[in-house]
């Protein structure tokens, strides 16, 4: 700790090296955030493995086919509110999966009953 009090006392370098530590943090952690959010198809998926994914990342953006109108459909499903927007709460939905019509999923809504994502 002597080491470091007395290496940071010199002034400027100090500032430097201060820089170069927070710019080497903080692009670790844009990097983290830039490799992004995995993207998995619910039709490959049993359901267990598609929660287990969820539950693993926090949150996953999942194609499956609507069972209205045949559509394709990309959503985000999360593990938990935490990974929501302010104001946005957890409700479940279901998606069919490889080996069930309903596998249940969390996905973030408005209060008001509506998806935040539309």
């Amino acid at each position: 700790m002597k080491a470091i009090r007395g290496f940071l006392s010199g002034g400027a370098s100090a500032v430097i090296v201060f820089g170069l530590l927070a710019s080497a943090g903080l692009s670790g952690l844009s990097a983290a955030h830039a490799q992004g959010i995995q993207r998995v198809d619910a039709s490959r998926l049993a359901c267990t493995a598609l929660q287990d994914i969820i539950e693993a990342d926090g949150a996953a953006i999942v194609r499956s086919r609507s069972p209205r109108s045949n559509m394709v459909l990309s959503e985000r499903y999360v593990s938990r509110r935490g990974f929501c927007l302010q104001g946005e709460i957890t409700r479940f939905r279901s998606v069919q999966t490889r080996d069930t019509e309903f596998c249940s999923v969390k996905i973030c809504a408005l209060r008001s009953g509506r998806s935040g994502n539309q």
